[in-house]
């Protein structure tokens, strides 16, 4: 029966690399046996051969990304929002600055993994920029370029450093109520720097309906910190799928 036992798991193990089967396969299958001995069971159970399926899914997904995906992705990120935002004033600041923030921005989301404490404190340090000095904040059809936090948040989240799932977590907290306080009290010659469907809300109507304002402002916070804490929990079971040993399945 042991030997049965031992074939259904190795099968199992079959969704991780051949590497990885090398190195652990013996020592997961022998864990993953003795937790079935425990349990008194003589097969693995439905939830174990999800969790190891989703496991060693994930660990090939990210073996398959090129190391370079981020840094790529944050440069693109970077030159595409300056090429929209050429032209675009910002009272009270230059254009160059303005530039510089998406630059550092593509630069947090493109170190966001191999530098997650560099990328985190950028994130951080321009959203209380902002929240300090008004006319770098970004205009109301430049809102998007909070994603990239966002982004910023999800990739520390899946560390495998504890440290860095926790400062995650600061940010995800901290930079969803400053993403709800710059929208919520935005300049007037900035405007609303909300997506479309908040903006008559927060002035009190909706569909030609008065609204209470407060209604506007309670959802964006909503939103807002909903979204960051949703980056960290995908980042976080993201690197749980990476990280915990097959023998804690089921």
């Amino acid at each position: 029966m042991s030997e049965e036992l031992h074939d259904r798991y190795a099968r199992l193990l079959r969704w991780y690399p051949s590497d990885w089967i090398r190195r652990h396969g013996e020592s997961a299958i022998a864990a993953l046996m003795d937790q079935a001995d425990d349990q008194g069971r003589d097969r693995p159970t439905a939830q174990e051969a999800r969790e190891l399926a989703r496991a060693g899914v994930a660990l090939r997904l990210r073996r398959s990304l090129p190391p370079a995906l981020l840094p790529v992705a944050g440069a693109v990120f970077a030159v595409l929002w300056i090429v929209a935002e050429a032209g675009r004033s910002y009272p009270g600041s230059s254009p160059w600055i303005v530039a510089m923030i998406v630059v550092l921005l593509g630069t947090a989301i493109g170190a966001s993994r191999a530098r997650p404490v560099v990328a985190m404190s950028i994130a951080g340090a321009i959203l209380i920029a902002q929240l300090v000095y008004g006319p770098i904040r970004f205009a109301n059809t430049s809102w998007p370029l909070w994603l990239a936090v966002i982004a910023v948040i999800a990739v520390a989240g899946s560390s495998s450093s504890k440290r860095v799932r926790t400062g995650a977590l600061v940010l995800a907290v901290a930079g969803g109520l400053s993403l709800a306080a710059l929208a919520v009290f935005p300049l007037p010659s900035v405007g609303l720097a909300v997506p479309a469907p908040f903006h008559s809300v927060l002035m009190g109507t909706y569909d030609g309906v008065a609204v209470n304002p407060l209604l506007g402002t309670v959802a964006i916070c909503a939103t807002a910190l909903a979204a960051s804490f949703i980056a960290w929990v995908a980042g976080t079971l993201m690197s749980r799928s990476l990280t915990a040993p097959p023998s804690s399945a089921g």
